[in-house]
């Protein structure tokens, strides 16, 4: 639906709902049909919050009308996922194609930007001066731009660009919503992000007509960590604080999908914290026949693409050693790799060869979902490798934790999968300790050899995306 149609009909409706007593309005960008990660969270929720008497109006981006945020994305599109949604939901959705204006000072960034990186790239002399830390470290050239063309001038416009789109998304959605809201009023306002744009489109809603809003940032707004690094820099630094701030200080609840996240975040607004609350997105049941026994091969898995600070060095490194100290061959122990293309296979191979362990390691590219889980399924012991991204939990792990198999996790302390597996059955350890990470492979290897077998580690259902669910849903029955 186009925010200059008359229409309020929803484009899709999962029918009337049987036991509805109180309703939700959600904006966010990716939902069903869109079939990327962001859009799974509140499918799930509105599963349990269905269960609990719950029905929605859903606002979220036209999957094929184009998207100022990542065209890719939107690409996605699976209308199987409908057929999940319980009764109840209603869904519209608002176009996002880039605005004249942005297409037209792209296209003229892209005609001056080879003249603009030549006349702004410091000389061979500053660059001598700047490579080998001296003096020249502060000077104007360096400030300017690095060498590959981030200067502060073009992050500062690539943020203006940036957040006028956002706001014009925001703004659409946020009259389409209020024109839903006008025909059926609202209990709780809700928005989920990235982008973030659903959140200003929110607040917008929410100061209108004063319905209680429920803000829920799946991946923190202004952490450092998140900064997109073509825009790093003050005017992003600065635009962003001050959406967040006020977005921050406007919702009645405001979500976190991690506990580090929601630390992050109460650090940086204390006087806020006593709103923030963790709601991980959690473990789903696995829809999958598990293998009756397993191969004699002490098999160490690892599903997804490589990249964000995944590196398998290390976890080489110490898998070498135990093929040295125990003389094993291939047959019977070795790391197989799935996902990702060529860039992630040259990377697994070759850091596998300089390890001296080559004919232990093997990679598969992608395969489906339901591939990589039966993949998954037949190892005695599941890797997940450290990522960039501190405050965030990769999806597999919660997929991880479902399998009867061993979890070895790389991952610093304090980290949101740390933290999350912190006193579990999973053998969590930093990613750089060599020594540790051969002393549970061997352990478990060992372990392997004498017929013992391990239980998933959800088997007690802590991390069950129910649980976490049912944290939201309490936290709502308190506001609505």
């Amino acid at each position: 639906m186009s925010v200059a149609g008359k229409s309020l009909r929803p484009v899709y409706t999962s029918g009337e709902a049987v036991r509805a007593t109180k309703h939700l309005l959600l904006v966010s960008y990716f939902f069903p049909p869109v079939n990327v990660v962001g859009s799974h969270r509140w499918l799930r929720i509105a599963q349990y919050a269905a269960e609990r008497g719950w029905s929605f109006d859903v606002v979220m981006v036209h999957p094929t009308a184009g998207s100022s945020v990542d065209p890719a994305s939107t690409m996605s599109v699976d209308m199987d996922k409908l057929a999940e949604l319980p009764r109840g939901v209603n869904i519209y959705q608002v176009s996002d194609r880039t605005s004249w204006l942005y297409e037209a000072q792209r296209s003229i960034w892209q005609l001056l930007r080879p003249i603009v990186r030549r006349r702004s790239a410091p000389s061979t002399e500053l660059r001598t001066t700047l490579s080998s830390g001296g003096p020249g470290r502060e000077t104007k050239g360096e400030a300017e731009d690095d060498g590959e063309g981030r200067s502060p001038r073009r992050a500062a416009y690539l943020t203006r660009l940036h957040y006028g789109e956002f706001r014009r998304w925001a703004r659409d959605a946020a009259r389409v919503a209020t024109r839903i809201l006008h025909e059926r009023r609202p209990d709780i306002i809700a928005s989920s992000g990235p982008p973030h744009s659903a959140h200003e489109a929110a607040r917008q809603i929410a100061t209108r007509t004063g319905i209680p809003w429920v803000m829920d940032m799946r991946d923190p707004w202004g952490a450092p960590e998140n900064t997109p690094a073509d825009f790093a820099g003050p005017a992003w630094t600065r635009v962003t604080g001050m959406l967040e701030r006020r977005c921050v200080e406007e919702a009645k609840l405001v979500l976190l999908n991690t506990e580090a996240a929601r630390r992050e975040l109460a650090s940086r607004y204390p006087d806020r914290a006593g709103r923030f609350i963790t709601v991980m997105n959690g473990a789903d049941p696995l829809r999958l026949e598990l293998p009756v026994s397993r191969s004699p091969r002490f098999t160490i898995a690892y599903a997804g693409n490589i990249y964000v600070g995944r590196d398998p060095t290390v976890f080489f490194t110490a898998l070498a050693r135990v093929v040295r100290d125990l003389s094993l061959t291939p047959e019977q122990i070795g790391a197989d790799f799935l996902g990702g293309g060529d860039y992630a296979r040259d990377i697994v191979l070759s850091a596998a060869s300089e390890a001296g362990i080559a004919p232990f390691v093997t990679h598969t590219p992608r395969q489906t979902h339901r591939e990589a889980l039966a993949f998954l399924s037949r190892a005695p012991m599941l890797l997940n490798l450290p990522q960039h991204h501190h405050l965030a939990i990769p999806a597999k792990v919660f997929e991880y934790v479902q399998m009867p198999s061993w979890l070895l996790v790389l991952a610093e302390t304090g980290s949101a999968t740390e933290l999350l597996l912190r006193d579990s059955a999973a053998d969590v350890l930093d990613p750089g300790d060599v020594d540790g990470i051969a002393e549970r492979l061997r352990c478990r290897f060992l372990q392997h050899a004498r017929g013992e077998r391990p239980s998933p580690v959800n088997a007690n259902g802590r991390f069950d995306r129910d649980r976490q669910s049912q944290i939201l849903l309490d936290a709502l029955a308190t506001l609505s």
